[in-house]
């Protein structure tokens, strides 16, 4: 298990062999995780921390291809939560790993009231297309509705921004013990 405070990006390296929209990225292969709430292929530290959610699919070069975007928002760590983080782990044996990534206790961007719990994952499983969305607690004093998901983005894309498999551009949809199931379609 690792965790990351404060860190607006982190790039970690995949446990095992994934293919996504008809691309297999190795063991090993990069990924980046940004703390609102996207995930991509690849390097993408520049595009990794980008608030300026938008409709799937976007080849916008601000929007990182090929990515995965469990509730793609602008929030931030909580300043007040030493728990805040996002964390990496794999879990199980193979060939039924699962390599999950949870954006623990995190906050709405701008919301100051310190009562934020975002908590939600993405899961990527062995030998499987399919990616899980997992929304453990979100909740916000403040901005419920956002909480909710009524501005985020939820769904994956493919490389060139031009395909994407979405749950929901800006809806409410996520909220707590909801959860969806992705499969790219190239």
């Amino acid at each position: 298990l690792k965790h990351t405070h404060g860190t607006k990006v982190v790039t970690t390296a995949l446990p095992f062999a994934c293919t996504f929209y008809g691309t297999t990225y190795a063991s090993g292969a990069l990924v980046t995780v940004g703390r609102k709430g996207a995930m991509g292929f690849n390097d993408q530290s520049a595009n990794g921390d980008n608030a300026n959610n938008v409709n799937l699919p976007s080849s916008l070069g601000t929007t990182m291809k090929p990515a995965i975007f469990p509730f793609w928002d602008d929030m931030n760590y909580t300043g007040t939560d030493a728990n805040s983080s996002v964390c990496r782990a794999t879990t199980g044996s193979a060939p039924f790993r699962k390599f999950v990534v949870t954006w623990k206790v995190m906050k709405i961007l701008g919301d100051t009231n310190g009562q934020d719990n975002l908590t939600f994952s993405a899961i990527l499983s062995e030998g499987s297309d399919r990616i899980d969305f997992a929304y453990n607690t979100m909740t916000s004093a403040a901005k419920q509705a956002q909480a909710n998901g009524n501005s985020a983005t939820i769904g994956v894309q493919n490389p060139a921004g031009t395909v994407a498999t979405v749950v929901f551009n800006t809806a409410n949809s996520a909220g707590t013990n909801k959860g969806y199931s992705v499969v790219p379609n190239p």
